[in-house]
């Protein structure tokens, strides 16, 4: 709870949790829902990959849209 770099990870990884229920939610949508989660999910996958490489080399990498989210958490 005090670490600033375990923090910082946690809440990037919980912003990108609730892109991933809001992608599965998208597929009730008609038409579009199936697009919205297909691109969703593999924009998740490469931003998830990216994080755990950050995680290996001790950095603390701001991830494109997903930081902004996460500081309002």
């Amino acid at each position: 709870r005090d670490d600033e770099y375990v923090d910082f990870h946690a809440r990037q990884g919980v912003a990108l949790w609730i892109w991933g229920v809001l992608a599965i939610l998208g597929l009730y949508l008609p038409g579009v829902g199936k697009v919205f989660f297909d691109f969703s999910i593999l924009v998740i996958t490469f931003l998830s990959l990216v994080g755990m490489v950050a995680v290996i080399f001790d950095r603390a990498w701001r991830l494109p849209f997903v930081f902004n989210l996460s500081t309002k958490l």
